[in-house]
C-alpha cells in the first residue's frame, strides 16, 4: 500500500512526533510511505525522519505569516500549493493521513478518487485562536466553515485522546464520531553520556542527579504562550524564597524553539524577565554554546531552548520530577517520555493528563494554581525518599507500557488504515472529475478572496493604529 502524509511543518513538537511514529509503524508494516511538508532542515527534525522518505512542496510561493499575522491563510495557501504540485506529480497513492489542517483534503479526494483520506485531528483549529475584535471574528469565520466542511470529507476521522474526541463532537457534531488513535513514545533507551557533549551536561548537572532530597525539576513544552510555563516559575519561585534548605534546588526549562517564529522569541524574553522579577538567578544556553560555560551554583533557572533529543533524554533520566504546566492540552507526549523514563510527573488536572497520568501513583494532578503547586513542590522536596520517588517511576513505567507502547500504536494504526482503504463513499459525486476541481477552486477562490480582503482590512487598521502613536 503506498501511503502519503500530508503534514504543514516537519520541525520538533508533539504533532510531528505522533506523524513521524506511524509513518515508521505504517513502513515498518510493509507499506511504501513518503512524507510531504513545506518545511523540512534535516539539522532540526526527530533522526526518525533520516530513515523515512520525505519530501518538501509547497514553499515557493507564500510565506509562513506576514508580519507575524494571517497564520491560518498562509497555512492553508501554503498546504493547497502542495497539494497542487503533489498532484502534478502524478503520484499513485492508496492513503493519505493528513493532520493539523484539513484544507487539502477536497482536493485530494476530487483529484484522487481512488485514494482514501485518514484525517488526524490534533484539536480543532478554530478553537486556537481568540476572537477579540468584531474584524478577527469576521475574518476567522469563512475559516471556521471551510475547516469544518473539508474536515467532514475525510474517509476516517481520528483523534490523539478521549478529551479531543469529546471536544471534536462538541464542535463539529455527532455526526462523525471520531475514533482514538492514542500517541506513544518509543522503548526506552538510557543515553550514551560517553561523548564529550554529554560529558559536560553531566558535570554540570551531577550535583542535582540523584541526591539523598530531591532537587532537580525540569519543564519541557515548545516555547509558546499558551504552555503556561509562567505557572513552573511562579511555584518554584515560593519554594526557593519559603527556606533556606530550598535554595540549592534547580528548575530546567527546556523545549521546542524556532528563531522563525516570533512567538518563540518574545515568550522566551518574557519569561526571563519573570525569573529576574522574582529574583531568581536564571542562565539561557543555546544549542550553539558550550555547557561548560555554566556554574550551576550561579543560577537555579535553566533556560534550554532547542534541546537536542539526546540531552533531552538524559534531563527526563535525570529529572526528580517533570511539571507539566500546560492547561487543556489536547493530549501532551512529554508526560509519557516521563513516565517511560522512570520520571513522576506534575500536571494540571485537565484534558490528555488526566488520560496518561494515575494521580497518586505515577504523579500528581492538580489544579493550575501556583499555591496548589508550591504545596506539591514542598512536600515533594522535604518529605519523599529517593524509594518513593523510585516507586512512583516504576508505576509510571508499567502504565506507558500497557497502554501507550509503540507496538500497540501500530496494531491499533493498521486496523485504522484498512478500515480507511475499505471505506465506501455512498455519495460520490457523479460529476467528471474536471467539472469538479472547477466548482471546487471557485469555491475556495471565493472564500480566499473574503479572507484576504478582511486580512487586509485588520492590516489597514495596524497600520492606522501605529500611525496613530507616531
Amino acid at each position: 500500500m503506498k501511503v502519503a502524509f500530508l503534514h504543514p511543518d516537519l520541525g520538533i513538537g508533539g504533532a510531528e512526533r505522533l506523524v513521524v511514529d506511524c509513518a515508521v509503524a505504517l513502513k515498518q508494516l510493509g507499506n511504501d510511505v513518503t512524507i510531504y511538508t513545506s518545511y523540512y532542515d534535516p539539522s532540526h527534525c526527530f533522526d526518525e525522519t533520516k530513515d523515512l522518505r520525505v519530501e518538501v512542496l509547497g514553499n515557493s510561493v507564500f510565506p509562513r505569516n506576514v508580519f507575524g499575522k494571517f497564520s491560518i491563510l498562509c497555512s492553508i495557501l501554503r498546504q493547497l500549493h502542495l497539494t497542487k504540485q503533489l498532484i502534478s506529480k502524478h503520484a499513485d497513492i492508496d492513503l493519505f493521513v493528513v493532520d493539523q489542517l484539513s484544507a487539502a483534503v477536497p482536493y485530494l479526494r476530487t483529484n484522487f478518487p481512488k485514494a482514501r483520506i485518514l484525517f488526524y485531528c490534533h484539536h480543532p483549529d478554530l478553537l486556537l485562536t481568540s476572537r477579540d475584535s468584531v474584524l478577527k471574528k469576521a475574518y476567522r469565520l469563512p475559516f471556521d466553515k471551510f475547516e469544518k466542511w473539508s474536515t467532514l470529507l475525510s474517509d476516517v476521522i481520528v483523534v490523539n485522546s478521549e478529551y479531543t474526541r469529546h471536544v471534536f463532537n462538541d464542535t463539529f457534531g455527532p455526526s462523525r464520531d471520531p475514533s482514538v488513535l492514542y500517541p506513544v513514545v518509543a522503548p526506552f533507551t538510557p543515553v550514551d553520556v560517553s561523548t564529550v557533549k554529554m560529558q559536560e551536561v553531566v558535570s554540570v548537572l551531577s550535583p542535582y542527579v540523584c541526591q539523598e532530597r530531591p532537587k532537580l525539576f525540569l519543564s519541557i513544552n515548545r516555547f509558546e504562550r499558551k504552555k503556561d510555563i509562567e505557572l513552573a516559575i511562579s511555584a518554584f519561585s515560593l519554594l526557593l524564597h519559603m527556606h533556606e534548605e530550598y535554595r540549592d534546588c534547580m528548575l530546567i526549562i527546556a523545549g521546542g524553539y524556532d528563531d522563525r517564529v516570533n512567538e518563540n522569541k518574545e515568550y522566551l524574553h518574557e519569561l526571563e524577565s519573570l525569573a529576574k522579577k522574582f529574583r531568581i538567578p536564571y542562565e539561557t544556553l543555546f544549542p550553539s554554546e558550550s555547557w561548560n560555560t555554566l556554574k550551576p551554583e550561579k543560577f537555579r533557572i535553566l533556560f534550554l531552548p532547542s534541546v537536542s533529543s539526546t540531552i533531552k533524554q538524559y534531563l527526563l533520566e535525570s529529572a526528580d520530577m517533570l511539571v507539566y504546566t500546560p492547561t487543556n492540552e489536547h493530549f501532551g507526549i512529554v508526560p509519557l517520555e516521563a513516565m517511560q523514563a522512570g520520571t513522576p510527573v506534575l500536571a494540571t488536572n485537565t484534558g490528555g493528563p488526566l488520560e496518561t497520568i494515575v494521580d497518586g501513583e505515577t504523579g500528581w494532578l492538580r489544579a493550575p494554581d501556583m499555591e496548589v503547586w508550591f504545596k506539591v513542590l514542598q512536600k515533594f522536596v522535604s518529605q519523599t525518599s529517593r524509594q518513593e520517588i523510585e516507586e512512583m517511576g516504576k508505576n509510571g513505567q508499567i502504565r506507558v507500557k500497557e497502554k501507550f507502547s509503540f507496538e500497540q500504536l501500530k496494531d491499533n494504526l493498521n486496523k485504522l488504515a484498512l478500515k480507511t482503504i475499505e471505506t465506501e463513499r455512498k455519495d460520490e459525486a457523479s460529476l467528471p472529475a474536471h467539472v469538479r476541481n472547477v466548482t471546487l477552486l471557485i469555491i475556495l477562490f471565493f472564500f480566499l478572496l473574503g479572507a484576504v480582503a478582511v486580512a487586509l482590512l485588520i492590516l489597514i487598521r495596524e497600520i492606522y493604529l501605529v500611525t496613530l502613536k507616531l
